[in-house]
Order: C-alpha cells, then sequence, then structure tokens
C-alpha cells in the first residue's frame, strides 16, 4: 500500500475534520469524549485537534512507524504485568543500527522514548498518549548514549532499506546537523550521506514517507539532513520538514525555518522557548512519568503520528 498525502490533507482532515459536510462516518462518538485527563496531557493533541481523528477511527491501528533515535524504552508504567502500559513495539522489525543487531534496543539518552511516545503511547488512562496510539513501533537505534548519531551513510542507507523491506512506510528522524541547507557546509554534509539519500530516493518511490525535524538552530532553513530534497531529486513527493510551533501555536525561537524547503514543509507542536515549563510531554524512559521536552524533534513525531492515524483512515 502506497502513502500518498498532501500537506494539505495533512492539515485539513486534522484540524478541522470534525465539521459537518462530506467526509468518513466510521464512528458516532462525539470528539469530546477523547478530551480525557489523558488526552489533555498532551498540549499537542488538542492543539492539532487529534480528537476529531480520533472521532472518525483514526488511530493508526495496523501501522508501523519507523523511529530512527536512540533506542525506545517501551514502559509508561514500570509495574505493568500484562504490557497494558507498553508502546507497541514490533521487535522483528526494529533493529539496532548501531550494534547490527536485530531487535527492539534499549534507550540509555530518552530522547527516542520521548518522540516514540509523542507517535505511540497507549490509551490506557494514565499519564499521556500518542496521536497514533494504536499503532506499532518499528525501533531504529542510530544514537550512542549521549544522543548523538553514530550510524553511519552506509548503515542507515541500509535502515531505510530493511524498513522498505518490511512495510515500514512512515520514517520519523528526530535528528540532525546545526548547518542550515543554505550554509556553506551543507554540500559536505548531505555528501557524507549519499548512499542514504539514494536509499531514501527508492524509499519514496515504493510509496514511503521520510518526516525530519528541521533543527532547533534558528536559522531561515532547514539544517542540511532535513534539506537534503534541494540537492537530491525524487524526493519531495515522500519528505516533510517538520518545523515548530509552541502550546500557543506560535513559533518559538529556537526553531528553524520552512525557509527554501517551504514546498514540503510543515508546522507542528514542539513545545516553548521555556522548555521546562512549556515543553511537550511524553514518555520519560524511567517507566515512571512524564517529561517536558521542547524542539521540532518533539514536532516531527507529531507529523509521523498524524500520518499513521490517517494511514490507518485511508490505506
Amino acid at each position: 500500500m502506497k502513502l500518498r498525502i498532501t500537506l494539505s490533507v495533512l492539515v485539513i482532515f486534522v484540524s478541522a475534520c470534525g465539521g459537518g459536510g462530506g467526509g468518513l462516518t466510521r464512528s458516532s462518538t462525539n470528539a469530546s469524549v477523547f478530551e480525557t485527563t489523558e488526552f489533555n496531557a498532551q498540549e499537542g493533541l488538542g492543539i492539532v485537534k487529534a480528537q476529531n481523528m480520533f472521532e472518525r477511527g483514526g488511530t493508526g491501528s495496523g501501522v508501523i512507524v519507523g523511529v530512527a533515535d536512540s533506542g525506545v524504552d517501551v514502559r509508561e508504567v514500570s509495574a505493568d504485568a500484562d504490557q497494558s502500559s507498553h508502546i507497541d513495539v514490533d521487535g522483528a522489525k526494529s533493529f539496532d543500527v548501531v550494534n547490527q543487531v536485530v531487535g527492539s534496543a534499549s534507550d540509555e539518552n530518552g530522547h527516542g522514548t520521548h518522540v516514540a511516545g509523542i507517535i505511540a503511547a497507549p490509551r490506557n488512562g494514565q499519564f499521556m498518549h500518542g496521536i497514533a496510539f494504536d499503532a506499532q513501533i518499528a525501533n531504529y537505534k542510530i544514537m550512542n548514549a549521549a544522543g548523538i548519531v553514530v550510524a553511519t551513510d552506509s548503515q542507515l542507507a541500509n535502515m531505510l532499506s530493511r524498513a522498505r523491506t518490511d512495510g515500514v512506510n512512515i520514517m520519523n528522524n528526530s535528528w540532525g546537523s546545526s548547518v542550515s541547507i543554505s550554509e556553506s557546509g551543507a554540500a559536505a554534509q548531505v555528501a557524507a550521506l549519499s548512499l542514504y539519500s539514494g536509499e531514501a530516493q527508492t524509499y519514496v518511490s515504493s510509496g514511503g514517507v521520510i518526516v525530519f525535524a528541521a533543527g532547533n538552530s534558528s536559522k531561515a532553513d532547514p539544517s542540511a539532513e532535513a534539506g537534503i530534497p534541494q540537492s537530491v531529486t525524487g524526493l519531495e513527493a515522500g519528505w516533510i520538514v517538520a518545523v515548530a510551533v509552541d502550546l500557543n501555536g506560535l513559533e518559538p525561537l529556537y526553531t528553524n525555518r520552512c525557509g527554501v524547503s517551504a514546498n514540503y514543509c510543515i508546522a507542528a507542536p514542539g513545545g516553548g522557548d521555556n522548555q521546562a515549563a512549556q515543553g511537550i510531554q511524553s514518555m520519560n524512559g524511567n517507566g515512571d512519568g512524564l517529561v517536558r521536552l521542547s524542539g521540532t524533534s518533539q514536532a516531527a513525531p507529531h507529523v509521523s503520528g498524524a500520518l499513521a492515524a490517517l494511514k490507518d483512515l485511508f490505506p
């Protein structure tokens, strides 16, 4: 199944699908039923009006989202014997890119767990839940304990190849450099990912969508990695750059802007400049609560999760 969703559909459906007129009628439940304490704990859900998508049945069921990050600790609640408080990770389709081991890898940093929680933390009445709470995660560990990407170009290319073969059609990338795509050092950054870029062309032509965080350097353009479609052909149809808005829907100072990538860029909740008070709440990686983090790293999984929920509705 190929995923071809324009940004206008993503914006219009998620933010306005609760209105009248045509559209899906898979559920007769009032959208407000979904506005629980667990829903409200993740303020980003309310900003994008995810309750309207949930009302229509868009929850990510049957969809797998790849998370290329620091690993995932699946426990939302540590004392959870029946695993009802776990993110649903497909271990067979997960891959520890750093150590070249098949399976789901743990998260010594916490970043990947936070990102995965925004996408698919379970809806079970505890803490918060994801924007695609019925989706599965394919966990691709590309970072070390310090949150630095240590996977090589060839390893990242192999990761995308695995994802394509395994039917993981949405890939979240909450990583990148501080060099923007329009700066002099960008060419070297992109050249260092030539194998990855080539595999990305195959992934996109096969119906996959790559979501990339724009970067947190207050630049006018996205990072070199997020802006790869500027110099590599055939990617725009399946590549989305995510810039951030805060909890009031306003542009924070830290976010890179769409700039030259405007044709394949969208804004999503990433939290405010005061991270401790205004960050996005998600799983803390310890299995015992929530933590607030801000960044385009948090904006990207809102987009990836929304795509998963929409793919559930429009397979």
